[in-house]
């Protein structure tokens, strides 16, 4: 296992054995390799709801030294302390759109070099979509889903052969989601093919 691949958390509160504050409080500190960011990926809750519960990870987060994401909510993201916000392709197309003024302040987060994700992060499944991702600013891209995953079980699997068409049609760096274990035991190998890491959400449980 390459000690510099980095695994970024995405969450999702569905399928813990417990509430997800205990949950995360249990697990993180646990964790080898420690994360190296937290997606706070928690989908169908209002945003009053999910901004309570992105404040109290938030803290955490902060008490860990863990860079946290918000996720689909980037008005959350416009704190100094986040890192940033990941968000599916057309959601920050229209985001960006109207709201010019913000998105340039998040987007000029991704330009530090960091070694986690920051910035605004997007989600692409098509070799497609890498170019409309690029035009849009993107400081970094989930490709989605590497491996058979009970996350999207209907949906094919990009696997390892068509991997390197999405790093070399993109200059920003790219983090694998789907069907990796944490460690993974294929780390090496995506990381010789240029991915920057891994996301993983169900393997910690």
């Amino acid at each position: 296992m390459s000690r510099s691949f980095p695994y970024v958390l995405v969450t999702d509160r569905k399928i813990y054995p417990e509430p997800l504050i205990p949950y995360l409080k249990k697990r993180i500190p646990a964790l080898s390799p420690f994360p190296a960011a937290l997606i706070l990926r928690e989908k169908a809750l209002p945003l009053e709801t999910y901004r309570a519960l992105f404040n109290k990870v938030a803290q955490l987060c902060k008490d860990w030294r863990l860079p946290l994401l918000a996720h689909n909510h980037p008005e959350l993201a416009l704190d100094e302390a986040i890192a940033g916000v990941h968000m599916p392709l057309k959601n920050w197309l229209l985001w960006s759109k109207s709201h010019p003024q913000k998105a340039a302040y998040l987007l000029e987060k991704g330009k530090m070099k960091l070694p986690y994700p920051h910035g605004v992060g997007i989600s692409v499944h098509l070799l497609s979509e890498v170019e409309t991702a690029l035009q849009l600013g993107a400081s970094y891209l989930i490709v989605s889903p590497l491996f058979p995953t009970s996350c999207k079980p209907n949906s094919l699997p990009l696997g390892l052969t068509q991997l390197p068409d999405f790093i070399r049609s993109s200059p920003l760096s790219i983090y694998v989601l789907g069907g990796l274990s944490w460690p993974d035991p294929r780390a090496s190998q995506l990381e010789a093919l240029g991915v920057r890491g891994a996301v993983v959400r169900s393997a910690i449980i």
